[in-house]
């Protein structure tokens, strides 16, 4: 049985206007490399306590768009696996595949 899900991330932050902002786009699989369709994810801002919720598509993508600046912690759930946490930051003009 299956224990384990795994993000892939791409994070890539954008300047736009004065306001500086991210995005997080990734695929969620298990252990073995199949994607997890319907995983629950999370992120919340470690210094602002902002939460975001986002869910795997059918071929276990998500998106979280328009993100502060700023360091992060990815949580990701689906039932029958282990959760999953990862530490991310979201920097001005960064572009970072965290696995």
């Amino acid at each position: 049985m299956l224990r384990c899900v795994a993000c892939c991330l791409a994070v890539v932050a954008l300047a736009l206007g004065q306001s500086y902002q991210g995005e997080i786009s990734g695929v969620v699989k298990n252990s073995t490399g199949g994607i997890v369709p319907g995983a629950k994810l999370d992120l919340v801002h470690l210094e602002t306590g902002q939460r975001r919720g986002a869910a795997t598509d059918d071929q276990g993508r998500f998106y979280l768009l328009q993100l502060p600046t700023g360091p992060y912690r990815l949580e990701a759930r689906h039932t029958g696996f282990k959760p999953f946490q990862r530490g991310l930051r979201i920097e001005v003009g960064a572009r970072d595949v965290v696995t």
